[in-house]
């Protein structure tokens, strides 16, 4: 795999998805709206397959050769259990320029460069708000990061 969207913002991520997919041997979509709307991602993206939940063991699951449209992620009940991002593996300033930067970048009047890197230190929420499909993911259950990991 060369790209990976955590949907975040779902219209832009299509944008990149319909750029890459004919490039790429398989596309994996997960985040909250594909939790939440799983076969109308897989109909409307055009990606492979897509992961419901927590993905840390379904992505490990689908390299190892894992076929499958739909994929129920295991839930991660020891968030401390999840290793860092290897980002030294990577070029991270290729990420920033397609992430949320490239958004924040058109409203930037100065122009300057903007890098932001995201830290999950907490997963789900206690509340229902009837807009957020976190419910469906979290069941209203938080899990935390040990604050010295």
């Amino acid at each position: 795999m060369k790209y990976v969207v955590s949907v975040i913002d779902l219209k832009k991520s299509y944008e990149h998805l319909r750029y890459f997919v004919f490039e790429l041997p398989s596309v994996v979509m997960g985040g909250y709206h594909p939790s939440a709307l799983p076969e109308y991602t897989l109909e409307d993206s055009g990606c492979d397959c897509v992961v419901k939940g927590d993905g840390e063991f379904s992505m490990l699951k689908i390299v190892r050769g894992l076929r499958s449209p739909f994929v129920e992620g295991e839930r991660v009940e020891e968030l401390d259990t999840v290793p860092w991002p290897a980002r030294d593996m990577i070029d991270i300033r290729a990420y920033q320029k397609i992430g949320t930067n490239a958004i924040i970048d058109k409203h930037n009047p100065v122009k300057t460069e903007v890098r932001e890197e995201y830290v999950l230190q907490s997963r789900g929420c206690p509340f229902t708000c009837g807009y957020c499909a976190q419910m469906l993911i979290s069941g209203r259950r938080v899990r935390y990061r040990a604050p010295d990991c």
